[in-house]
């Protein structure tokens, strides 16, 4: 439950109330300002109330108290609390600063001026817009998040619509949303005197279909409009209190009185699109967008643009050709991403770029994450037509995914192509023009021009068997995408390297349309490789369930890790468990079969399931502990974790291949996991000393911890995991400190309360001790082992334990 003040009051002699002062304050139901304050700055109040999508979620006499609020301004003050209209104004009704969460009709009466940024943002009441006045600035995200918001009505004018280019003058951050940003507006009509609509101002209005603008206007961002999947028929969106029934988006921007052209000549209108004059590449013009659902089969960008918008075209829902004019240079990111209907699209000799970034990661204030390619999931486009004398030389990621075109001719002038460019479930051939110096195609498969390099494998090539060819050296990223008709891929010798996610995904299954049953599954099931293999990229078999083989044919390959660590495996999603897909074995030379378990096994340990039992060497391993507490030994082909004796009196220093008891010549300690490959036996001798070892590397050997001390420690790429000892003199709360240095970076740390906690396994956090907000709660006398890990630089980190022993 929401706490609520029941009165908040500001002493005389306070001036001026700055951006963010009382944002998120919570419940209040008084608030009263002195007569001394002359300046509320914008922000000063924004999401007073926390953040109002919590409304409807509070209990009735919370929604009371928030509906009741009301502001109390001292006498002679500088502004008045409008009890009618629920409103705070200055004395002079000029500035609209704040609004009550309870209306659902807000009147914006003559003389007010400007509205404060974030006025009614995310009131999930209002309903109905009135504006009488003649308004200079509506302040960024003025009504976002309004998801009632519906009529929008305009009798006075509006001169500025602020948005993402806002930049608090006070240097903090503040929503910078567009002023309707996620609003529920139908159809907006603005009058005479509109000049400058900001980027995010029209963003997320699902069931927006008619803009219709003044020719007043001088400035309208590339961001100011947008094109929402959630508008395509037939979708829904959930929307907390409401469901959006799709209406099929934008349907026209126009200018009132039959206009085409704003009187300051900068901005065009057809009906359907917005150009903007003179600010293309090369002084043509700037295609800003152009609307969803706009009807016509056919477009034609007009002659004269040079510059496209990214996600111009985006969700479209009619056009099935596009013509793209000679002097565009780039086609950008998701310029005509998902839509719906297109067929064909021609792409002029100028353009020499397909893109896929966007700047900052943030259009129309939406994070985007991620890469948009220009022509993703355009499940109809079939017909992909180049200029004869085209000048294309980079094809970005994603920008033909999961396309419809069964033949793709890419032009001679490409000298690029980014993997995870180009698929196509009825892909099955691709071709390159002739004289191209830097690719070539075999069967319809892509290489390098010198055949070293494999780089696509069509997604819809539908043989079951490929061998590549004499030559081959590289398997690119991506080459295999989604291409499940593959049963057997043989890879020639002289290949040597698999680059991640080579085969991603080359597995499908057939679904039961009502209960999602999977009726029929298919894929890749076998994999051989040849002797000169040297390195497998991670995620190099990515979601290939039907995997079944993987043949093995030299000296172990190095396993990548750029994602992690899992280039042979699948991930147990309710367990979140790296292991083998279901069948998956592994066959490898007799001579190397030590080398792969071992390999494999440090590199995940589930891997060694991958191996067949019966074909793995045994070794008897004997442990003779010197005295100390006895060992079983073990006939296995690798001894997976160090045993650990005890000895009264002494420390346990490790395992060690040569008995140095005697002599002091103990050589070198074994490490684990341990395979022993000199013979079928082999015996290993405990270490004990008087002194406990302290090299971080395990529990047992942890760095000893002193209240008052610190311990000095590189973390890093060599070090990114320590284990520290602390033996408690009495009760207290207890917490690891010092590595302030490391905010920037991952790290975590448990506190255990024995040795030999194994932390694969799911109950290992039984083990820790209970804590509150000031750590871990120690007993006295309780030795306590302490685990750090983290992904950093290399950095210096002085280690101490953060002891609490207040209330």
């Amino acid at each position: 439950m929401l706490a609520s003040l029941p009165y908040m009051s500001i002493e005389e002699g306070l001036e001026t109330i700055e951006a963010c002062a009382f944002q998120s304050i919570g419940l209040v139901e008084r608030f009263e300002l002195p007569a001394s304050l002359k300046n509320i700055k914008w922000h000063a109040f924004a999401d007073l109330f926390y953040d109002m999508n919590s409304y409807l979620w509070l209990e009735d006499g919370q929604k009371q108290i928030m509906d009741e609020f009301a502001f109390t301004v001292a006498e002679g003050g500088n502004f008045v609390w409008d009890e009618e209209l629920k409103c705070l104004y200055d004395k002079d009704y000029t500035k609209l600063i704040f609004v009550s969460p309870s209306l659902e009709t807000l009147e914006v009466p003559v003389g007010v001026k400007e509205i404060y940024p974030s006025l009614c943002h995310n009131y999930l009441n209002l309903k109905t817009l009135n504006i009488a006045a003649h308004l200079k600035e509506i302040g960024p995200a003025a009504f976002s998040g309004a998801w009632g918001l519906t009529n929008l009505n305009i009798k006075g004018s509006v001169e500025k619509l602020w948005g993402t280019s806002y930049v608090s003058p006070d240097g903090v951050n503040v929503s910078n949303d567009g002023v309707f940003h996620d609003a529920d507006l139908r159809s907006v009509v603005f009058p005479d005197g509109l000049k400058f609509i900001d980027g995010g101002t029209f963003f997320w209005n699902q069931n927006l279909e008619e803009i219709t603008l003044p020719a007043t206007v001088e400035y309208i961002s590339e961001q100011a409009f947008h094109n929402d999947d959630s508008s395509i028929p037939g979708g829904t969106l959930e929307h907390v209190f409401k469901t959006y029934l799709a209406n099929g988006g934008l349907k026209t921007i126009k200018l009132s009185n039959g206009a085409t052209q704003t009187a300051n000549g900068k901005y065009v209108f057809d009906g359907k699109s917005v150009i903007e004059k003179g600010t293309g590449a090369n002084g043509g013009d700037f295609f800003i967008f152009y609307c969803m659902g706009a009807e016509g089969a056919t477009y034609s960008i007009p002659e004269g643009v040079t510059k496209l918008n990214l996600f111009a075209f985006s969700e479209n829902l009619y056009v099935e050709t596009l013509i793209i004019p000679e002097g565009v240079e780039e086609i950008p990111c998701a310029f005509a991403m998902d839509a719906q209907k297109l067929k064909r699209v021609e792409i002029p000799a100028s353009v020499k770029l397909i893109n896929n970034e966007i700047p900052d990661g943030l259009w129309g204030n939406v994070m985007m994450w991620g890469s948009y390619g220009a022509f993703t999931s355009c499940d109809n486009l079939t017909e992909i037509v180049f200029a004869e004398n085209s000048r294309l030389e980079v094809i970005k990621q994603n920008s033909f995914l999961a396309i419809g075109a069964e033949k793709l001719e890419l032009p001679a002038s490409l000298t690029e192509l980014e993997s995870f460019s180009i698929y196509g479930e009825n892909m099955t051939e691709i071709v390159v023009g002739e004289g191209n110096a830097y690719f070539k195609t075999v069967d319809g498969v892509l290489y390098s021009a010198d055949g070293k390099k494999l780089i696509l494998y069509p997604g819809g090539k539908q043989d079951e068997t490929f061998t590549s060819p004499a030559g081959t050296e590289t398997i690119g990223a991506g080459s295999f995408n989604n291409n499940y008709f593959l049963r057997k891929v043989i890879f020639s010798e002289g290949v040597v390297l698999l680059e991640p996610n080579a085969f991603n995904r080359c597995y499908n299954a057939d679904l039961d349309e009502e209960t999602f049953e999977i009726l029929r599954k298919y894929g890749l099931k076998e994999v051989v490789l040849p002797s000169t293999l040297e390195y497998i990229g991670d995620a190099a078999f990515a979601s290939c369930n039907m995997l079944e083989k993987i043949v093995f044919n030299g000296a172990v390959p190095e396993l990548g890790k750029e994602y992690g660590g899992n280039a042979l495996g699948t991930e147990n999603m309710e367990t979140g468990e790296i292991v083998l897909f279901d069948n998956l074995k592994f066959e490898v030379p007799d001579q190397y079969i030590k080398d792969y378990y071992l390999a494999f096994y440090a590199y995940q340990p589930n891997y060694a399931k991958g191996f067949d039992e019966a074909k793995l060497p045994k070794v008897s391993y004997v442990f003779d502990s010197k005295g100390g507490s006895a060992i079983d030994g073990v006939s296995a082909v690798m001894v997976e974790k160090m045993p650990v004796p005890e000895k009264e009196g002494v420390y346990f220093h490790g395992w060690y291949s040569v008995d140095g008891t005697a002599s002091g010549e103990w050589g070198d300690m074994v490490a684990f996991p341990y395979l022993f490959d000199g013979g079928e036996s082999v015996t290993l001798y405990a270490r004990w000393e008087n002194t406990r070892k302290q090299d971080g590397t395990m529990d047992i050997w942890g760095f000893e911890l002193v209240e008052g001390q610190t311990v000095s420690v590189t973390m890093g790429a060599s070090v990114s995991e320590v284990w520290f000892t602390f033996t408690a003199e009495e009760d207290c709360v207890m917490g690891l400190g010092g590595f302030d240095a490391l905010s920037d970076f991952m790290w975590m740390y448990q506190i255990f309360d024995r040795a030999g906690v194994d932390m694969t396994q799911p109950d290992w956090w039984m083990y820790m001790p209970d804590s509150d907000r000031n750590g871990y709660k120690l007993k006295g006398g309780v030795t306590y082992y302490i685990h750090f890990e983290c992904v950093c630089e290399d950095t210096e980190i002085n280690f101490f334990p953060d002891i609490f022993r207040g209330e």
